[in-house]
């Protein structure tokens, strides 16, 4: 064998092993893609199912407010159920 066809035979050695680990390579690559989409299909499910819970905190300060208009009205109807009963007249018996 020359030295020629001992080059030729390395040299397309050589570029079936590139080619080979090219395809390894892109195999890879497309496996990595389809975990991603999976992970952000994952990642949009999780962002619906929790999107009612950011509204807890609207739903809170809104029952907060309400305690507190309860409250407040609680006060005045003591308030004012404590001067019905002081301008009310004594009543004896006769």
């Amino acid at each position: 064998m020359s030295g020629w066809t001992i080059g030729f035979i390395i040299g397309a050695l050589v570029v079936v092993i590139v080619a080979v680990l090219a395809l390894v390579i892109l195999r890879a690559a497309i496996g990595i893609r389809r975990g991603a989409e999976r992970a952000l299909a994952a990642g949009a499910q999780i962002q619906e199912r929790t999107m009612p819970l950011w509204g807890l905190e609207t739903t809170n300060g809104v029952a907060t407010q309400l305690a507190n208009a309860a409250r407040s009205l609680e006060a005045h109807a003591t308030g004012l159920a404590g001067a019905l009963e002081s301008t009310q007249a004594p009543r004896g018996n006769a």
